[in-house]
């Protein structure tokens, strides 16, 4: 009966040994699985604060875009301004010129 009773103590022996490797394999696991939950969660962060400094980016060469199309079209007028002020300032100098 001892013989018996000592074998089954070594089993439990053994059982309680791999129940115990099994916990720290899954603690591993666990660790690894949790390391790469916080990296992808970092990528991701990182991917959205790209994405935000994009649309930023975009959204101001947007904006510098149609103000150098308003600031061309407000430069176009101010030049046909001068040219037809030009004019009427030589059709002028011609008619002081032609009274002297």
């Amino acid at each position: 009966c001892k013989a018996k009773d000592a074998e089954l103590l070594r089993m439990h022996a053994k059982i309680g040994e791999a129940e115990q490797r099994g916990q720290n394999a899954a603690k591993e696991v666990e660790e690894v699985v949790m390391r790469r939950v916080a990296a992808a969660a970092l990528r991701a962060d990182d991917l959205e604060r790209r994405l935000k400094n994009a649309r930023f980016v975009s959204e101001a060469s947007e904006r510098l875009a149609a103000e150098a199309v308003v600031g061309r079209d407000a430069a176009e007028r101010e030049a046909a301004d001068a040219n037809r002020d030009a004019r009427r300032l030589a059709r002028h100098v011609g008619a002081l010129r032609e009274k002297q």
